[in-house]
């Protein structure tokens, strides 16, 4: 076969890939239905309605109206979004942002290849862009309006470029690369990180032609372009700094275990590293590929010393998730900027078996993709579980849900009905004691139904009976049909055909969550419920 006829068959397959890969990001983006499921879409959505100020005076002022007042998230997402919106203003805010983050993750498959093809090969481009357009959790999270998507296009474009300016010595590229590095830092704190990748390509243009002086030079254009492109994309990350250092702090203390808010107990007790590799990253990125990619990185650190650009997708990487893996709080999205170096990787595992066998990994890779893209090709179960409770409930019926999760039915007032249902929570994470059993009795025992909406809750505390032992035991007797409660109805959606609720929760509970619908068949007493529930304890 001619390399002409090669390489047009290679164009033809990224171009098939490219339509299909499309297509899975931007199918059904209203996937919730307008209800805000995702709990970190709801951060943007809240503070959108921010506009222009009418001085420069007031722009400076932490009152500004362009102040999001919310620095969890870094600030140039909202204003790209709300900027798009304002100029095509088709749809709303949230299909907006989620269309905008699909984009994103689409325009990260031809950057892959490229890489691919610049670092060895455009089989190795076209092999790894394959393997990340069917990756689940791309697939996922180009349906969530959160800066996932955004970050992983930034990282993958600030790695080809900065291969390209190890290359081409081209100041152009490290301007662009600063900027890059700017607007990485105003999407998300964590995207400052991204500068090590073109400080390695600093070092191999300085090291090669020992410029020490001009090293220093470029690397200080470098921070100077970087902060001013930061400041201009987040100014109120330095106006509002009090409020901008607060929730920062707060959020690292957060994720480092110093501070334990409920949505994070289910991690109390998982093993460091492990975790990510057991319970996220088969199920976000792929069961086979997962191996594989471990596999590569063996493979690309060997040969290392002869082909030293692999560097550009071993050294971010590595040091990323050896950071990241210690964290205490694990939720899947932090290992998101993974996914470009380990579809490379295990591309190039791949590039090692014969035709035959690449055809078969590659089906399998293309099957768990098609796979989980059966969560958007039915109703989101909390709104399959809602239509159910309005058909088969009568209005006025009490029903409990929990707190720190969302409560079933979800609301229909935009369809002309309104939620006539008297509804209780559980207080789960409340401080264990006697009384607080107490006040469960009695929500159980006055309500007709419990709605179980995700395994956020009730996972974390079965996974902590030693610092919720009556709550824990409280599940427990419930699961087993000992507190008068039968369960009557569940919702589920595995994308992968066996049950994923040993993933990580959030890989779960936005887009395909388990419901649960228990119904009080016995109405025990507050006083019997009580005693069931301290049994055994």
């Amino acid at each position: 076969m001619t390399k002409s006829l090669i390489k047009h068959k290679r164009t033809i397959i990224l171009c098939i890939l490219l339509l299909i890969a499309f297509f899975f990001r931007i199918y059904n983006l209203n996937w919730d239905q307008g209800h805000f499921l995702h709990p970190d879409e709801r951060l943007y959505v809240n503070i959108s309605n921010i506009s222009l100020p009418s001085s420069l005076q007031q722009f400076f002022h932490v009152d500004s109206p362009l102040n999001p007042k919310m620095f969890y998230y870094g600030s140039f997402p909202l204003y790209l979004y709300k900027l798009v919106t304002i100029i095509f203003p088709f749809s709303s805010f949230l299909i907006t942002s989620r269309l905008l983050s699909a984009l994103f993750s689409f325009f990260t498959i031809p950057l892959i290849y490229l890489i691919g093809k610049k670092i060895h090969s455009s089989k190795l481009g076209i092999l790894s862009s394959i393997v990340f357009a069917f990756s689940a959790g791309s697939i996922q999270h180009a349906h969530f309006n959160t800066t996932e998507s955004m970050l992983v296009f930034f990282v993958s474009l600030a790695t080809y470029w900065s291969i390209l300016y190890a290359h081409t010595k081209k100041m152009l590229l490290l301007v662009f690369l600063a900027v890059l590095t700017g607007l990485s830092y105003a999407t998300k704190v964590t995207g400052l990180t991204f500068a090590l990748i073109p400080a390695l390509a600093l070092f191999f243009h300085s090291v090669k032609e020992n410029r020490y002086k001009q090293l220093l030079a470029h690397a200080l254009l470098f921070i100077v372009i970087t902060l001013i492109t930061g400041v201009i994309a987040a100014p109120y990350q330095i106006i509002a700094n009090d409020q901008f250092l607060s929730e920062q702090r707060y959020m690292q203390s957060v994720t480092y275990g110093k501070d334990k808010p409920p949505f994070v107990i289910i991690y109390e007790g998982t093993i460091p590293y492990l975790y990510p590799i057991i319970h996220i990253l088969p199920y976000t990125f792929g069961f086979l590929v997962l191996p594989l990619a471990i596999v590569g990185v063996g493979f690309l650190i060997r040969n290392l010393k002869k082909h030293p650009f692999y560097l550009f997708i071993l050294l971010y990487p590595l040091l990323y998730f050896l950071w990241s893996g210690m964290w205490f709080a694990k939720f899947s999205r932090y290992y998101m900027l993974l996914f470009p170096f380990l579809s490379l990787w295990a591309a190039y595992a791949l590039l090692q078996f014969s035709k035959k066998m690449q055809f078969v990994f590659l089906s399998i890779i293309v099957l768990q993709g098609v796979l989980f893209m059966s969560v958007y090709l039915s109703p989101n179960t909390r709104i399959f579980a809602s239509e159910w409770i309005y058909q088969n409930i009568p209005k006025g019926t009490t029903l409990a849900g929990e707190h720190w999760d969302d409560n079933l039915p979800l609301p229909r007032a935009r369809y002309g009905d309104t939620n006539e249902y008297k509804i209780v929570q559980l207080q789960s994470y409340d401080t264990e004691d006697a009384g607080k059993i107490e006040k469960m009795s009695a929500t159980i025992s006055e309500s007709e139904y419990l709605i179980l909406s995700s395994r956020r809750v009730y996972a974390s505390i079965l996974k902590n009976k030693k610092i919720y032992p009556y709550t824990a035991n409280m599940y427990e007797q419930l699961f087993s049909e000992k507190l008068g409660y039968q369960l009557v109805q569940s919702f589920t959606s595995y994308p992968y055909v066996f049950s994923d609720n040993s993933a990580d929760e959030s890989f779960q509970s936005y887009d395909h969550p388990p419901v649960l619908i228990f119904k009080n068949i016995r109405h025990y007493s507050a006083d019997s419920l009580y005693k069931e529930m301290l049994r055994d304890l």
